[in-house]
């Protein structure tokens, strides 16, 4: 989903209170999106929770926005989406077992954040501390070559910089 959605996915909206809102009326889709428009959940959240189409979720927010109903939040940091760090838990798991999910928990409480807030700038620290829990060498590579060849590589480019 993340890929369809482009950059609207990592996106944060807030609701702007109006004085007209009875002035227009908004279908069920729209009025579902801008109900869970919490000025923290993403718009890829957004989507996963309301089980919406990405056309719908993509029609909804830009007529939202014409409506003037809703702004993006440019003060909102972007966190990791849950894809990806369920996507480190499997692949994390292939290498330590089933204490993979608390070695996640645990690295992300050392970088000060609850698991599925942290910021997408620090997904290659991420990587690293999680392939630092691999004691074998030959299996921390292994990890890290998989998490760079994943779809999901550009994401820990974009952290470096």
């Amino acid at each position: 989903m993340a890929a369809v959605l482009g950059e609207l996915s990592n996106m944060v909206f807030r609701r702007i209170m109006r004085k007209n809102v009875g002035d227009f009326s908004i279908n069920h889709p729209m009025l579902n999106v801008l109900l869970n428009l919490d000025g923290q959940k993403n718009v890829q959240e957004i989507a996963s929770i309301t089980k919406m189409s990405t056309v719908d979720i993509k029609k909804s927010i830009l007529t939202l926005v014409k409506l003037g109903l809703i702004e993006l939040d440019e003060t909102a940091i972007p966190i990791l989406d849950r894809e990806f760090i369920n996507f480190l838990n499997v692949q994390l798991s292939n290498f330590v077992g089933p204490v993979a999910d608390i070695l996640l928990e645990d690295v992300a409480f050392v970088l000060g954040y609850d698991l599925f807030k942290i910021p997408a700038d620090q997904a290659s620290i991420l990587v690293k501390l999680l392939a630092k829990e691999i004691s074998d060498k030959t299996k921390r590579t292994a990890f890290l070559k998989i998490i760079m060849e994943s779809s999901y590589h550009e994401i820990i480019l974009r952290s470096r910089k």
